[in-house]
């Protein structure tokens, strides 16, 4: 399922809508015409998008094995507490972005729709929404599957930077915590305080990774 899903986001997609610019470009507006180009320059460009984020994958996946590793150095119930906190912002930000990606494309669709319009002029030689309003409707909501396909997996590539920027700061934060308490308990040996000015440094050099 997931491969026919990128196979239509990458390939089906851009070249629908390019198909659509040259074949139809004497029956569209002018604007018409620049809304076509605008999707198919959208479009084209998500492949690319799509494969820089799969060549740098394995960096995703190095800094979520340090943020681990920065994890279980928060044994302190208030250090818990401060990453939760910061899991919760990073689950705000990603609905904030679903909402606004999602949003714009429904709106998207509801608006060309009833102005009587298929919403991103994807090439569709099975059917023809000017024949009715019945084929109307279906050709936008199979355009509105594959745009949605798109707009999935864009949000997510957009939204993945932000939330592993937010945990870094969190653990940054923690992190300048710990060394401002740094021989500040009196109770506490100096190879305890040693000890922990060396983990200090061993979570200043995970974070520089």
């Amino acid at each position: 399922m997931s491969i026919f899903i990128v196979a239509v986001s990458v390939v089906y997609v851009p070249i629908g809508v390019f198909i659509t610019f040259f074949v139809e470009l004497k029956t569209l507006s002018p604007s018409e015409a620049l809304s076509v180009l605008q999707v198919a320059l959208n479009a084209m460009g998500f492949p690319l998008k799509l494969l820089f984020f799969r060549l740098y994958m394995w960096r995703f996946y190095k800094i979520e094995k340090l943020l681990g590793r920065m994890d279980e150095r928060c044994i302190d119930s208030t250090e818990r507490s401060e990453v939760h906190r910061w899991v919760a912002r990073c689950n705000i930000a990603y609905l904030i972005y679903q909402f606004i990606y999602i949003s714009y494309t429904i709106s998207t669709f509801l608006t060309a729709t009833y102005s009587g319009v298929v919403p991103w002029n994807i090439y569709n030689p099975f059917i023809d929404w000017r024949e009715s309003t019945r084929n109307l409707w279906i050709d936008s909501v199979l355009e509105l599957m594959f745009i949605i396909g798109i707009v999935i997996q864009t949000y997510m590539i957009d939204v993945f930077p932000l939330l592993y920027g937010l945990i870094l700061r969190a653990h940054i934060k923690l992190l300048r915590q710990r060394v401002e308490k740094l021989c500040l308990d009196p109770s506490q040996s100096d190879d305890e305080n040693n000890e922990e000015l060396e983990n200090c440094i061993e979570d200043h050099k995970l974070i520089l990774e």
